[in-house]
């Protein structure tokens, strides 16, 4: 279970400890199996929806981008499938970064880092899954 931030919380600093305490978990628990990533995933998923709406409005939707991985790395018929299905929602979040950048207004490399940090939790939970053999 992670800890929901608080509502004064820096929107960046709580997507940093929120990711960080996911990968954590995943790498400590050994979370390589389909149901457990999803699970974690889920968890995650959950608590960035505290903070998005406080983030860039590109970058609101990240809750929905991971909780649909999580959906998809749980019904994937294959580890490969479920890769596959991460792969697809960094794609998004990076295109989503990339709006970031391109269409807000006196954007920074901080807001954008949000999603930086996501990308980076679901390539860790990518990582569990080709590193746990099987692919």
């Amino acid at each position: 279970m992670l800890e929901p931030p608080s509502a004064t919380e820096n929107p960046t600093e709580a997507v940093a400890a929120l990711s960080q305490a996911t990968r954590d978990y995943i790498e400590e628990c050994r979370c390589d199996t389909q149901q457990c990533l999803a699970d974690a995933l889920d968890e995650y998923s959950k608590a960035l929806a505290v903070v998005a709406p406080r983030l860039p409005k590109p970058l609101r939707n990240l809750p929905k981008i991971v909780a649909e991985a999580a959906r998809h790395v749980r019904v994937a018929k294959t580890k490969a499938e479920a890769v596959a299905a991460l792969d697809h929602a960094i794609a998004a979040i990076h295109k989503d970064i990339s709006l970031v950048r391109s269409e807000e207004v006196g954007t920074t490399a901080r807001d954008a880092r949000s999603g930086e940090l996501v990308a980076g939790t679901l390539n860790a939970a990518s990582a569990a899954l080709v590193n746990s053999g099987g692919l």
